[in-house]
C-alpha cells in the first residue's frame, strides 16, 4: 500500500481503540483525532489518487468526521461503542486486504542509460483481407505501440493501460469492470511523444507479438527496458485476438470471442493421440510424422500463421518509412539488425517469422509452445527460448524441444527459470501479491522480470550489437536459472 494509505488505515484503527478504550481522561479535549482519517483521506485523494480498494476506510473517515459533527460529548454505551468499533475495524481491515491483493504495483525503473519514449502507429494493409470481420471490404488494420530511446524532457509519462482496456481486461475475468481500474494510478518510464534520442546514429528493432488474447501493454516492464538499453520495439495488438485495439479517433475495435474460442471444434482427443503416439516411437522419421500431425490438429497453428504475416507486413513497413527522408523517427531504425520476440503464441510467431523472413537477424520464444508452420523450414538466426519449470504430463515441452532440434541451424539457447509459470513472462506477476490470482509460481514476480529483462537484452545485445557476452554468464548470475535439454 502507499504511504499515506497505510497512514489512514493506522490512525482509524488507533481512534477506534480510543473511542473503545477512553485512555484519554477527558475525550472532549481530543476530538479532533475524529477529523484526522478524513483529513488525510482528502489530501491522499489529491497526492496518491483514490481507488476503490480504499473504499471501506474512506466510509470509516466520513462516519468518524459526521461523529465529530453530531456528538459533543461522544457520550454511547460501551456495548454500542464496541460493537461500532468492532465494525469499523473489520472495514478497514478489509480496505488493507484489498489493497494488499490488489496494490498499486510500481514497473520496474528500466535498467538501460536512455529515457523511453512511447507513440502509437496505425498500419493499414489494403493488400489483405480482414478474415475475423463479415465485412468483404474490411482490410487488415493494426495498432502498433512503440518505445523507443528518447531525449529525456520533463514531461508527463504515458498512462500504464487505458481506461478502456482496464475495464475489457477484468470482465474478460469475471470481474467488475471496474477492478483493475486502479490501473490509472500506475506510473509508466516512458514519455508520450518524446524526441527520439539522437546519441546513436541507429538503433536496432525489435518486433514484439504479445500472448493470445493479451495486450502489448501487460509487457510494459519489458519493453521499456529493451527500449533503455537503446532498442526500438513494436509491439504488434493483434485486432479482433487483443482485449481491445484503441485505433485514431477513439475507434475501438474489442476481442471478438467467437473468433477467438479456437477449441469450440476442435478434439482436444484426436490431438492428446498425436501426442502419445509421438512419444511411443523414437523413429525420428515416425516424430516427425506425428508431430506434423500434431501440428495440423491444434487451432492455434493458423493463428501463428496468421500472426507471422503480420510480422512480416510490420517489418517491410519499417522499411518502406525508414527510406522516407523526412522521417526522422523511422531513419534511426537500424534495418540490418531487426530482431523479433513474443510470449507465448507470440512466441512461437517469432520463431516462424525467424524461419520465413530473412530480414529478421535473431529471434526469442517467452514460454510457448512451438505452433505454426516451422517443421519443414529452418531457423538460420540465432534464438533463445526462455520457459518456466514445465510438467511434460500438462505440457507439449518435449515435442517443442523436438522440433527445434529438426529446424535449428543457427545458434540456439534453452533456459529455464525455476518456480517461474507461464504468466511470469508478463506484468501480470506484478498485478496482485496473492499468487492464486495471478497464477504465478512462487518466485519473486520482480526477480522474474529481472530475469527474463536481462536474458532478452544480453541475447538481443550480443547479435544485434555484436557485444561480446555469452549465455553462461546470465546463468552464473542467476541461481533459478538454468540451461535445459528435455
Amino acid at each position: 500500500m502507499r504511504t499515506l494509505e497505510i497512514l489512514i488505515v493506522l490512525i482509524e484503527l488507533a481512534v477506534l481503540l480510543v473511542v473503545v478504550l477512553k485512555p484519554i481522561p477527558d475525550l472532549r479535549n481530543a476530538r479532533w483525532l475524529l477529523l484526522l482519517p478524513l483529513s488525510l483521506s482528502l489530501l491522499h485523494g489529491l497526492v496518491e489518487g483514490t481507488r476503490w480498494q480504499m473504499v471501506p476506510a474512506y466510509g470509516i473517515a466520513l462516519t468518524l468526521a459526521l461523529t465529530f459533527l453530531a456528538s459533543p460529548t461522544l457520550h454511547l454505551p460501551r456495548h454500542l461503542k464496541v460493537i461500532l468499533s468492532s465494525l469499523g475495524s473489520l472495514l478497514v481491515a478489509l480496505s488493507l486486504l484489498l489493497g494488499y491483493l490488489l496494490p498499486v504495483f510500481q514497473l520496474p525503473k528500466p535498467s538501460g542509460s536512455f529515457a523511453v519514449g512511447t507513440t502509437y502507429w496505425h498500419l493499414q494493409d489494403s493488400t489483405r483481407s480482414e478474415p475475423i470481420t463479415d465485412d468483404p471490404n474490411d482490410v487488415r488494420e493494426l495498432m502498433v505501440r512503440v518505445w523507443y530511446p528518447a531525449q529525456a524532457e520533463h514531461q508527463s509519462t504515458y498512462s500504464y493501460m487505458h481506461p478502456e482496456l482496464t475495464k475489457v481486461l477484468a470482465r474478460n475475468r469475471g470481474l467488475p469492470a471496474f477492478m483493475l481500474s486502479h490501473f490509472a494510478l500506475i506510473e509508466t518510464h516512458a514519455l508520450e511523444n518524446a524526441p527520439v534520442a539522437l546519441e546513436i546514429e541507429s538503433f536496432p528493432v525489435i518486433i514484439f507479438s504479445p500472448g493470445y488474447t493479451s495486450h502489448s501493454s501487460m509487457y510494459t516492464s519489458l519493453t521499456e527496458t529493451l527500449a533503455s538499453h537503446g532498442y526500438i520495439v513494436f509491439g504488434i495488438d493483434y485486432t479482433y485476438e487483443t482485449p481491445l485495439s484503441i485505433f485514431p479517433d477513439d475507434d475501438l475495435r474489442f476481442l471478438n470471442p467467437e473468433y477467438t474460442d479456437i477449441w469450440k471444434n476442435t478434439s482436444w482427443d484426436d490431438v492428446q493421440a498425436s501426442i502419445v503416439a509421438f512419444r511411443e516411437t523414437s523413429d525420428t522419421t515416425a516424430q516427425r510424422q506425428y508431430v506434423s500431425q500434431y501440428l495440423t490438429q491444434v487451432p492455434y497453428t493458423a493463428r501463428v500463421n496468421s500472426w507471422t504475416e503480420d510480422v512480416h507486413f510490420v517489418i517491410g513497413e519499417l522499411q518502406n518509412k525508414a527510406n522516407q527522408y523526412d522521417q526522422l523517427f523511422f531513419r534511426k531504425i537500424d534495418q540490418d539488425n531487426i530482431g523479433v520476440m513474443g510470449h507465448s503464441v507470440g512466441g512461437a510467431t517469432s520463431a516462424v517469422a525467424c524461419a520465413l523472413d530473412s530480414r529478421i537477424k535473431a529471434g526469442i520464444n517467452l514460454d510457448g509452445s512451438q505452433w505454426g508452420n516451422l517443421l519443414d523450414h529452418a531457423i538460420i538466426q540465432p534464438f533463445l527460448w526462455i520457459t518456466a519449470e514445465k510438467d511434460l504430463s500438462a505440457s507439449s515441452a518435449d515435442i517443442d524441444s523436438f522440433i527445434y532440434s529438426q529446424v535449428s541451424e543457427g545458434d540456439f539457447y534453452h533456459l529455464s527459470i525455476g518456480n517461474a509459470t507461464h504468466t511470469n513472462f508478463s506484468d501480470l506477476s506484478l498485478w496482485s501479491n496473492y499468487t492464486p490470482l495471478t497464477q504465478t509460481g512462487s518466485i519473486d514476480s520482480h526477480r522474474a522480470i529481472e530475469i527474463i529483462n536481462q536474458c532478452s537484452v544480453n541475447f538481443f545485445d550480443k547479435y544485434l550489437k555484436e557485444r561480446p557476452n555469452t549465455i553462461d554468464e546470465i546463468t552464473e548470475k542467476f541461481d533459478e536459472l538454468s540451461s535445459k535439454n528435455w
